[in-house]
């Protein structure tokens, strides 16, 4: 079977293989980024107009392929037994093609390998995430700074000219400051948590494009394999039985000429 590679600078499947067998046991792991279902109905999700319009289009879409799955369902349902068992695999297959176009960052049909590559791109994306935002609060941190520093030095000014300074006044400015630095960070984290969780959704729906992610085609070869062995091991005993029979026959025949003889010199000596 040919399928198209996933490749991704968030997968590595030896290290995603190492990963998921050391985390398997962390329970709630799935439920980050809005869970295995990836519907957009996590508390991470955005508000905002265009996620919604985003949100809206893939339930659309999905639904589409609900229906075409349905409809070719009923269509195998609705054949006769024999036209059920030469079209059952075909119709499945289209199925099964159908659910590899869900979007939404759904997991559903994933193979442990799947499973792995998933789990495994969640880490990394939560790092690459965490490392921006950190970077973020540093930044927002760095310009609070300069803020406070540039409220220092006229303060400073004012009393070399002479001029009385309101400590209140010069400490309410500097909280106003940390609490607008506080607000950014809370801002970013939020967005940059939203971003991500759909950029995993978007990478997860890529990984769905990749065969080998599948218990469905796992199954399949599984069992084309024990087809293969079944008629290689029938093949082989209906050889080994004619194979017997052919020797059954040649020592029936063998004996039958031996009796034939044994007579016929019976006759010649009566003779």
């Amino acid at each position: 079977m040919i399928s198209m590679a996933y490749a991704s600078k968030y997968y590595d499947p030896q290290k995603a293989h190492e990963y998921y067998m050391k985390n398997r046991e962390l329970k709630g792991y799935e439920d980050r980024y809005g869970g295995s279902r990836g519907d957009g109905t996590s508390a991470a999700s955005s508000g905002s107009l265009s996620k919604t319009q985003t949100a809206t289009s893939t339930q659309k879409h999905n639904q589409s392929i609900k229906i075409e799955i349905q409809s070719l369902r009923d269509k195998l349902s609705a054949m006769s037994t024999e036209e059920r068992k030469r079209n059952r695999e075909k119709i499945q297959d289209q199925i099964q093609a159908l659910r590899e176009k869900t979007k939404g960052g759904s997991t559903s049909g994933f193979n442990q390998k799947g499973m792995e590559a998933a789990s495994y791109i969640k880490d990394q994306m939560e790092k690459e995430r965490n490392s921006i935002i950190s970077k973020a609060n540093k930044d927002a941190d760095k310009e609070m700074l300069s803020k406070v520093q540039h409220l220092a030095d006229d303060i400073k000014n004012t009393r070399a000219s002479g001029q009385s300074v309101d400590n209140s006044r010069f400490m309410s400015r500097v909280k106003a400051l940390l609490n607008e630095t506080k607000k950014k960070k809370i801002k970013s984290k939020r967005q940059y948590t939203s971003d991500y969780k759909q950029k995993y959704k978007d990478e997860i729906d890529k990984l769905r494009s990749d065969k080998t992610m599948y218990s469905y085609y796992d199954r399949k070869n599984s069992n084309r394999s024990k087809l293969n062995d079944s008629i290689y091991v029938s093949a082989e005993e209906e050889k080994d039985t004619k194979a017997k029979s052919k020797k059954s026959t040649y020592k029936r025949t063998k004996s039958n000429t031996s009796a034939r003889n044994s007579v016929s010199g019976g006759f010649k000596k009566i003779g």
